[in-house]
């Protein structure tokens, strides 16, 4: 899967389920919040939190070391594939029985953690979900490995679908009359299981195969700093559902508002926020399994495909800058009803750079081998957030978050750039990606000129696809005309190095 072709249809495949996957969780969220409130919200949200720490904890840098592993070794004839998944199969479940058996006992203590009791039950009922979490993530690193895109976008989009299912016939059926939150946290849980019962089945149907276990510390070793990462990506959820809540009724808020100021930004703003995220994801998914094949043998098509994503990620985040910044309150007002949720992403929105950045640096750094200056990085950026966490809610409130992840971000992306510039030449004129981020600053003003004129006088949503959707394109027709993004440079070499290797096999 080195041309052109095959890593366009890659990347469109995996956006596709992609996009799907997000507008179901994101449609769900819409419904949670109008159905339930902000309140209940912001409650999921903060078990949701602590779920993901603790899964977190449980190797979550497996698949991502596996499904490298996978792609190196289907070079070489794919003859480990088999004990590679039986070996990540054992480590993953080994790690969650410690989990569960250090949490449950010590669970007494969480309701004084927590700023609202009500997040404990949830965290009792959900947390079974971690066994079926590790099979089920390990089998998906599989398909991410062999670069069935397809089938791996499938499960992502199924999981989600699955879980929306159950969530809704138990919140709202089978214990609505006990709580809804009983519900979504039941339905959490059931959906888990059923989603790893079946992708086992679809990876025994794929003709999958469990070896012999072997190379333990081989697999444990590169997964120790990304599942560290991911450590801290848990706590910093966890610490930020504790703190900011806690901290928000220090400095005046009554409990049930930090609850739900804390559920509109949580649950409302920033999945809008994160969208962007889906297609650098995606990028990110592909690149993984194609970089571990390339690195050694084509340095010149590295060095395009990392110049190349770095202003994929640039130009994706300023589309979304150019749309957010105006258009925030008019769009959560629209779907949420909500407007201060609107006015926290209008004002947050050029996170996007950073984010988009760091999230695409991070994997390729991952994708070579370099997991733990990965982590390094990651940790830098993690401990900034978790200062100016604490620090700035007494003066900017619930902005603490959003200054914290930035400034993180902003310091993370840096060192992450640095460490690639080492192993490959990257940003070869970067002019261009500066001149990518300029360009969305005269298309803001531009969005903002367009919604002056056109509120009030047609329905809002054509007045935001109108005012939001011209600066876009614009935009994009900018980036073609200075050439931003130079898809020539990102497949010339590769496309050389596959004629040679036809002409090789010819002869």
């Amino acid at each position: 899967m080195t041309n052109k072709k095959s890593i366009f249809k890659s990347v469109a495949v995996v956006t596709a389920f992609s996009v799907a996957t997000r507008l179901f969780a994101f449609l769900f969220k819409v419904f949670v919040s109008r159905q339930f409130g902000a309140s209940v919200v912001g409650v999921y949200q903060m078990a949701l939190s602590f779920y993901f720490f603790a899964s977190a904890v449980a190797l979550s840098g497996l698949p991502t070391v596996i499904s490298r592993k996978i792609a190196e070794d289907e070079k070489t004839g794919g003859e480990n594939v088999s004990s590679l998944i039986s070996t990540a199969l054992v480590l993953s479940l080994s790690s969650v029985l410690p989990i569960l058996s250090v949490i449950y006992p010590v669970a007494f203590l969480l309701p004084s953690v927590f700023a609202d009791e009500r997040v404990l039950p949830l965290i009792v009922i959900m947390l079974p979900a971690l066994l079926s979490t590790s099979i089920y993530n390990v089998i998906r690193s599989w398909f991410w490995g062999k670069r069935s895109f397809l089938a791996f976008s499938f499960t992502e989009m199924l999981e989600e679908v699955l879980r929306i299912t159950f969530t809704l016939i138990f919140s709202l059926g089978l214990i609505a009359a006990v709580t809804p939150l009983k519900g979504l946290a039941v339905g959490f849980l059931v959906s888990d299981i059923a989603c790893a019962v079946v992708l086992f089945i679809l990876f025994l149907i794929k003709k999958g195969k469990f070896g012999r276990i072997k190379d333990i510390p081989a697999v444990l070793k590169p997964s120790l700093p990304i599942t560290a990462m991911r450590v801290f990506g848990g706590v910093i959820g966890a610490f930020t559902a504790i703190v900011i809540p806690v901290l928000l009724i220090k400095y005046g808020m009554e409990k049930s508002d930090a609850s739900a100021t804390f559920g509109r930004v949580t649950g409302m703003a920033m999945p809008l926020l994160m969208a962007p995220t889906t297609l650098t994801g995606a990028l990110s998914v592909v690149l993984i399994p194609e970089i571990a094949t390339i690195k050694h043998d084509d340095k010149s098509a590295m060095s395009a495909r990392i110049d190349g994503s770095i202003n994929f990620a640039i130009i994706i985040a300023a589309l979304f800058t150019i749309l957010y910044i105006p258009l925030g309150k008019e769009i959560t007002t629209f779907v949420f009803k909500d407007e201060f949720s609107g006015v926290y992403l209008s004002n947050v929105a050029l996170m996007l750079y950073p984010l988009g950045l760091n999230q695409i640096s991070t994997s390729i750094l991952n994708s070579m081998g370099l997991e733990k200056k990965s982590f390094f990085n990651y940790a830098v950026g993690a401990a900034i957030l978790m200062i100016l966490t604490l620090a700035l809610p007494k003066y900017v409130g619930i902005y603490a978050v959003a200054i914290g992840g930035a400034a993180g971000s902003v310091i993370s992306s840096f060192l992450n750039l640095n460490a690639l510039n080492k192993k490959a030449r990257i940003l070869d004129n970067p002019k261009k990606t500066a001149l990518a981020i300029l360009l969305s600053f005269p298309l803001v003003a531009l969005t903002c000129l367009l919604k002056n004129l056109l509120f009030f006088k047609i329905p809002p949503f054509f007045a935001i696809a109108i005012s939001g959707g011209i600066p876009m394109l614009l935009y994009l027709a900018a980036c073609v005309a200075f050439r931003i993004f130079d898809i020539t440079r990102f497949y010339k070499t590769t496309r050389k190095k596959s004629l040679k290797k036809r002409d090789k096999s010819k002869k």
